[in-house]
């Protein structure tokens, strides 16, 4: 596979991604811990196809590098978003209440 159809590909997946997150968001219980936790998670998980999509379209090796490295951070946060609401999950079934936050 080249590199043309492998950032393709990603793209196609970071797209698909950001889809998962609205969806996920949506199910979402509407508690204040939720919102505050959830509302980040939301942000960042959408951006992450828009700043992969501009790294696509760098204008220089360096602009690429730059762009990627806001990628990368940005995949990180979701990480920690996706855990962050993964423990209220957690929480919410203890207490009685289920939400399906699966990404």
């Amino acid at each position: 596979m080249n590199t043309l159809n492998r950032a393709k590909q990603l793209q196609n997946r970071t797209k698909k991604f950001a889809v998962r997150v609205i969806k996920a968001f949506a199910r979402l219980p509407k508690d204040e811990a939720t919102r505050i936790i959830g509302r980040p998670f939301l942000r960042s998980g959408t951006s992450l196809a828009a700043n992969y999509r501009a790294s696509c379209r760098a204008r220089s090796g360096a602009d690429f590098i730059s762009k990627k490295s806001i990628v990368t951070e940005g995949n990180g946060r979701n990480a920690f978003l996706v855990r962050s609401l993964s423990r209220i999950r957690a929480r919410e079934a203890e207490n009685g209440r289920i939400a399906d936050v699966r990404v």
